[in-house]
């Protein structure tokens, strides 16, 4: 091919588009999409099938030396495969889509979503909204959500806000976690594969490990752009990751602030340790780019007035144990 162009209808959204490349990603909100080719050499014939998980949606001829065609998209991960022949040569290209939908700015929306698989998946607010959330939301599939700068999801009560089971990716981009509770892991609790883009997460405690997030064994966490700040874990037996807790798992933080996240050991006889403000870090792999950990402490209880048996505090920003 010597030139393709794709033009999807409604919400075009064609970040992962470099035209030269033999196969290429497109995220939509829209339905449908039109693609033009065009050919270098006179009588090749370009065709094309659509395909999503194994079942084929479409398929025809789009032109000699190219042409035109549209095409439905459908709700999900789905690719058009295009071919070109000539004189018994093929040339194979490859667009990946991947079609959300549009649900309301409720609880209930934002719990379709997150059960409807595929995505980005978009919410009709048309301005600054704030949902509050009464359950934990464990997605089954993999999803993607999209606040588009306007929605923050807060908990009701002592409820954790996200749940990633392992196998799962749960990507979540420009919208805010606050107000989440739990043991490990106040907003977020990964097992699987976590990615969150243009992410604010403020205000969020864990009684243990994790003020903001906790991420498993085995499971990879990806910030780009995300904010972690004002998160605190307050632990009975120990304190550790004011704003992440990493143990076992594959991070990576490009853009990204953390900040004044405190870990603080409670004040009781023999006063509970605290380590990693910011981060704490035990074995696996941890690659920050372009990020600033800042203003974030380790506070150790203080024994409950016998100094002697005051708890320790380690890493007021990171703490790393066994780790890469």
């Amino acid at each position: 091919l010597t030139s393709l162009a794709v033009e999807v209808s409604g919400e075009d959204q064609l970040e992962g588009f470099r035209p030269g490349r033999r196969s290429y990603e497109v995220e939509t909100l829209g339905e449908s999409v039109l693609v033009r080719t065009v050919t270098g050499d006179p009588g090749s014939e370009v065709s094309y099938q659509l395909e999503q998980s194994g079942l084929l949606f479409d398929a025809g001829v789009i032109g000699i030396c190219g042409g035109e065609v549209g095409v439905p998209i459908p709700i999900g991960r789905s690719v058009l495969k295009l071919s070109v022949t000539w004189g018994g040569e093929v040339g194979r290209y490859a667009v990946v889509f991947t079609r959300g939908q549009v649900f309301s700015w409720t609880e209930q929306g934002i719990i379709q979503a997150a059960a409807a698989g595929g995505g980005p998946h978009g919410f009709d607010c048309d301005a600054p909204t704030t949902v509050v959330v009464r359950a934990e939301i464990a997605p089954l599939y993999d999803v993607m959500l999209d606040g588009e700068g306007k929605l923050s999801i807060e908990s009701a009560g002592w409820e954790r806000l996200f749940f990633v089971r392992a196998g799962v990716t749960v990507e979540l981009a420009r919208l805010e976690l606050s107000k989440g509770s739990a043991d490990d892991g106040g907003a977020l609790y990964n097992e699987g594969r976590a990615k969150l883009i243009d992410v604010r997460i403020a205000n969020n405690q864990a009684s243990e490990r994790g003020g903001g997030v906790y991420s498993a064994p085995g499971s990879e966490l990806i910030l780009e752009g995300v904010t972690v700040a004002d998160n605190v874990a307050s632990g009975t037996g120990e304190a550790a990751g004011g704003g992440l807790y990493l143990v076992d798992a594959t991070t990576f933080i490009r853009n990204s602030v953390v900040e004044t996240n405190v870990a603080r050991g409670r004040s009781a006889r023999s006063g509970r340790r605290a380590r990693g403000g910011g981060l704490f870090v035990s074995g696996g792999a941890l690659y920050v780019e372009d990020s600033r950990i800042a203003s974030t402490s380790a506070i150790g209880g203080d024994g409950s007035g016998d100094v002697e048996t005051a708890g320790y505090a380690r890493g007021g920003g990171l703490h790393l144990i066994d780790a890469t």
